[in-house]
């Protein structure tokens, strides 16, 4: 849980539950789902796991976290300037200190990203030392 101000709090789970407390927090990150005065909504947002980043994320979801280095690798910097992540989701990642937080918060936005920004984030893992980690994901032998 991120405490976004007194009592306001929004909580994203990896099965796209998403709880918040104030209104004006869901309506800021969801506002086709506005509903004027409410204390407490509760959504589920189906996460459709179909395309191909979202599969391959999930299918090494263990792996990608433990084994990631977001945090030294320069990995967030290279995906900002390849496009793939925009200035807040850099932030956002960036302003954790926990090295298994900015893995998986970048693994959260990556599953919602295209083919093509997915293919430049496995480019990112050979720009950055880790290609054992593409190479593994993607079924790939060590060159």
């Amino acid at each position: 849980m991120r405490l976004l101000g007194v009592s306001s709090f929004i909580y994203l789970y990896g099965n796209g539950l998403c709880v918040a407390s104030n209104f004006s927090l869901l309506s800021h990150f969801f506002p086709e789902c506005c509903i004027p005065d409410t204390k407490l909504v509760i959504i589920y947002l189906d996460l459709d796991d179909s395309d191909v980043p979202s599969r391959i994320i999930r299918q090494h979801y263990l792996f990608l976290v433990d084994n990631l280095d977001a945090k030294h690798s320069g990995l967030v910097g290279e995906l900002y300037q390849a496009e793939v992540l925009n200035a807040e989701e850099r932030e956002t990642i960036t302003c954790e200190v926990i090295s298994f937080t900015q893995n998986w918060k970048l693994l959260s936005m990556l599953s919602r990203k295209t083919e093509d920004q997915f293919d430049k984030f496995l480019d990112a893992l050979d720009n950055t030392g880790q290609r054992h980690i593409r190479n593994r994901i993607t079924g790939r032998q060590s060159q």
